[in-house]
């Protein structure tokens, strides 16, 4: 129930608001109306409350600041435990299934959280809804790091011109005992000898500067293709993941709590969406039923 408080609106959500309210979320997630990499569409929080107001009649759940505090709460909480076990310093943590609480040695508990203090409420505790949350707020990441990014060459090539430069000024000019008696043109012959250097070094220099421009195109085209594919990828699967889930409303026999459940483990494993959709429709409710109780 909300209290009043001075100046304030208290509000303390129980563990069953926050059920509805991430069951909710998954609703619209499967509609399109939330998005991992964009958080909220115009209008979503009034869906939002509008869903919980049918759900918890009488609550006193408003959408400010109670809805867009707790969702507030909810994502950055995923966040610091999606890095946690998805990060670069992941390294040595795993997630119980049974408890749900994040496993790890107490040594390298204590090396992650020298740099992660905010991750240390979730050291001793369970979890619980991760997986929901990892369904409503995660983001695929479908293109990897290449070994070697255009920056990297576009580095290796002007550290390159600097040693040849170091190499060129250190060539040493040879010296004969008789120079002193070599003709006047001698002094013409060096000034040669330092043109021709001169110009080799500038060519190089040319050549460097039109390899490292060069570079710099394929990397910007690199970045928008990247970016294309990522974006289509995205919709694609979005796209497909909906599909999906209209297919599992027409299971009949399925709880809401069994659909969302199996929506989850089939739309995060692209095998699993092909058989799904190969098993055929009468067979498929006792298809997905196998699959939650295995899974």
């Amino acid at each position: 129930m909300a209290n009043r408080g001075p100046g304030r609106n208290k509000f303390k959500w129980t563990k069953e608001q926050d059920v509805k309210l991430i069951e909710t979320l998954q609703e619209l997630r499967n509609e399109g109306e939330i998005r991992p990499d964009t958080y909220l569409k115009a209008g979503s929080l009034t869906k939002i409350h509008e869903k919980l107001e049918q759900k918890l009649p009488g609550s006193g759940i408003q959408k400010k600041p109670h809805i867009e505090s707790r969702m507030r709460v909810l994502r950055e909480n995923f966040n610091i435990v999606h890095a946690l076990l998805t990060g670069p310093n992941c390294s040595g943590f795993g997630r119980d299934p049974e408890t749900k609480m994040v496993t790890a040695e107490d040594a390298v508990w204590d090396a992650y959280l020298k740099s992660h203090p905010e991750a240390k409420k979730f050291r001793d505790v369970p979890i619980k809804y991760y997986d929901e949350l990892s369904m409503i707020f995660g983001k695929d990441r479908a293109i990897g790091n290449l070994a070697e990014t255009p920056a990297d060459v576009v580095e290796e090539l002007e550290n390159q011109e600097v040693n040849d430069t170091m190499e060129t000024s250190q060539i040493p000019v040879n010296a004969s005992s008789n120079d002193s008696q070599l003709p006047s043109n001698s002094v013409f012959d060096s000034d040669v000898t330092s043109r021709r250097q001169k110009r080799k070094r500038d060519d190089a220099t040319i050549f460097v500067e039109g390899v490292q421009s060069a570079a710099r195109i394929i990397a910007s085209e690199i970045r928008e293709s990247s970016c294309r594919l990522s974006r289509a990828l995205g919709e694609e699967d979005n796209e497909n993941k909906k599909i999906i889930y209209d297919e599992l409303k027409k299971l009949s026999g399925l709880t809401m709590a069994e659909r969302h459940r199996a929506h989850f483990l089939i739309g995060c494993d692209s095998s699993k969406v092909g058989l799904f959709f190969s098993v055929p429709d009468e067979e498929r409710e006792i298809w997905v039923k196998s699959l939650l109780e295995f899974a």
